[in-house]
């Protein structure tokens, strides 16, 4: 079948990483949605809407790589190696942590283990995470 041979291999998951990180930041207290401000680095971005300071839930609409790599670095490895493994969220590798086997980007905070790098996961275990829910 198409569909299953489509659904298994494990891949990167990029910006879908967002939600993960999104929810162990939340569940940690390490952002509260309307205080989760962070100050943009001046430095200039391809996408227009992550140049300048921003909030959680517009950098979550509009996928704000820098805001998410600042996140997921406040969250740390150990908590998010554990969060992943209670997940069981694919192949569980943090081992590229600064996403230098991103050969994409070498822009540190456009990058990590998420990005085309160590973390991989299929899209049926991918949908297995959000069917079993995020409630453990």
């Amino acid at each position: 079948m198409r569909e299953s041979k489509l659904a298994m291999p494990r891949r990167s998951l990029c910006s879908t990483f967002k939600i993960i990180s999104s929810l162990i930041a939340l569940e940690k207290g390490i952002i509260e949605p309307e205080y989760a401000v962070r100050i943009w680095s001046r430095e200039e971005f391809w996408n227009e809407n992550w140049n300048k300071d921003i909030g959680f839930e517009e950098a979550f609409r509009v996928s704000c790589v820098w805001y998410f790599r600042q996140i997921t670095d406040e969250i740390g490895q150990s908590v998010i190696q554990e969060e992943l493994e209670k997940l069981q969220y694919g192949n569980c590798d943090i081992s590229d942590w600064e996403g230098r086997l991103n050969t994409n980007n070498n822009n540190r905070a456009l990058t990590g283990f998420w990005a085309e790098s160590s973390l991989k996961i299929s899209p049926k275990e991918q949908t297995e995470v959000m069917e079993r829910g995020f409630w453990r």
